[in-house]
């Protein structure tokens, strides 16, 4: 019986370590995985994803684009900014910033989800035109210092990315203060090793909301073909993430890319940002999602990776 065992135990070892070979070598790309696609119209019509700023409540605006978020607290002693956008569009942020009545020399702190492209692409200009603090995580820091390719630029072919030197290295549970605003720093790692969620102390009015910026929630890192082509695997930071996001209770859920928190759908519908059901809805939608793609593997590749 135990010989038989380890025939069964054996050969099904053999078969998985066989299967997973092919995955990598034959292109057996995840669906999970970059597709050129999806940035193809941002790069050939980069116009097309301009967006009006607008007030989403009380002293927290959006000056992003039409996919990634970027947001203003007006803290009364100076304008925090939380993500820069996409490198080839930086005019597009800086117009925003001014439509809504700020000046960029005003900008005292930039704060960053993590370390892609996507999200720190305006940073170094910003930076010299504002003399702001840069920050983001420790954790993230190091990665892009360590392997500079795990800011992804290489998913905008033809488009240089300026790197930033951070001059804060957000800790976790940090707390983060100027004006009349409070930033609390949840370190959520998977997206990145380093992904940081920003809890916002919002001021409308005489009354103070709790509003919650995602740190990133792509599979585009966690799917099996990015992990075998990296040797990363960010898989364990992201299960501990999805704890810490189910105990929290935002009065405001935003995503870092607006189709995560339905942003203009709701600026346009003019729905209140205020909704308290809106972050556990999502990040019970992502939980299901991100178990579905675990299952994907074993059903079409024989094996996942922990």
């Amino acid at each position: 019986m135990e010989v038989s065992f380890f025939i069964i135990w054996y050969h099904f070892f053999i078969y998985c370590s066989v299967k997973k070979y092919l995955s990598y070598h034959t292109g057996m790309r995840s669906d999970y995985a970059y597709k050129k696609e999806w940035y193809r119209e941002i790069l050939e019509n980069p116009e097309s994803f301009r967006v009006e700023p607008f007030r989403i409540c009380g002293n927290l605006y959006f000056v992003g684009n039409k996919d990634s978020s970027s947001l203003i607290v007006d803290t009364g002693e100076g304008l925090m900014l939380f993500d820069t956008g996409y490198p080839h569009i930086q005019d597009m942020l800086l117009d925003s910033i001014k439509e809504m009545g700020f000046d960029v020399k005003d900008i005292r702190m930039i704060f960053h989800t993590h370390g892609h492209f996507d999200h720190f692409g305006a940073t170094k200009r910003i930076k010299e035109l504002s003399g702001a603090v840069a920050c983001i995580s420790k954790v993230d820091a190091a990665l892009l210092r360590d392997r500079p390719d795990m800011a992804l630029c290489d998913y905008l072919p033809g488009v240089k990315t300026d790197f930033f030197t951070p001059d804060k290295e957000l800790e976790d549970g940090e707390i983060v203060s100027l004006g009349i605003t409070k930033v609390r720093c949840i370190l959520t790692g998977g997206h990145t090793p380093g992904a940081m969620s920003y809890e916002i102390t919002v001021r409308d009015g005489d009354k103070d909301y709790k509003a919650l910026l995602c740190g990133g929630v792509g599979f585009n890192t966690l799917n099996h073909t990015f992990i075998e082509e990296t040797g990363l695997n960010w898989r364990g930071d992201f299960e501990r993430s999805l704890k810490i996001w189910k105990s929290l209770k935002p009065d405001i859920y935003l995503g870092n890319h607006t189709t995560q928190s339905q942003t203009l759908e709701r600026m346009k519908a003019g729905r209140s940002f205020v909704d308290r059901e809106a972050w556990s809805e999502f990040i019970a939608r992502i939980d299901k999602n991100y178990h579905e793609m675990l299952e994907d593997e074993i059903r079409e590749e024989g094996y996942y990776i922990q």
